[in-house]
């Protein structure tokens, strides 16, 4: 298994994911977050530098 991250920009996202799937999952993530079903890992901040 990859330990590796991607990171994907804006477009790449807009490419696989429409407004209304993006609203959806949102509902249903804030439902489950108020209902103490969600598990909410800490966020983790990463370094990010410029690669050439």
């Amino acid at each position: 298994m990859s330990s590796a991250i991607r990171i994907l920009s804006a477009d790449d996202v807009r490419k696989c994911y429409t407004m209304p799937q993006a609203i959806e999952a949102m509902k249903v993530a804030f439902s489950k977050l108020s209902s103490g079903e969600a598990n909410v890992p800490f966020r983790t901040n990463l370094p990010v530098t410029e690669q050439t």
